[in-house]
């Protein structure tokens, strides 16, 4: 009867440890873009550029 009394509360406290770190959230910036060269000798007319600044915690 008193392993029943003590595991309860200590069950109930760890369940409460395990969900505090349940959310993960997502932040920053993220920039992209497409740009046509016509021009130039490089052998490709388009190019991908791009900017990111991401983060979590």
């Amino acid at each position: 009867m008193n392993k029943q009394l003590i595991a309860a509360p200590l069950l109930l406290t760890l369940a409460g440890i395990a969900s505090a770190q349940s959310s993960v959230t997502l932040y920053g910036i993220v920039d992209a873009g497409i740009t046509y060269r016509s021009n130039e000798r490089t052998g490709s007319a388009g190019a991908y550029t791009g900017h990111s600044n991401v983060g979590l915690t």
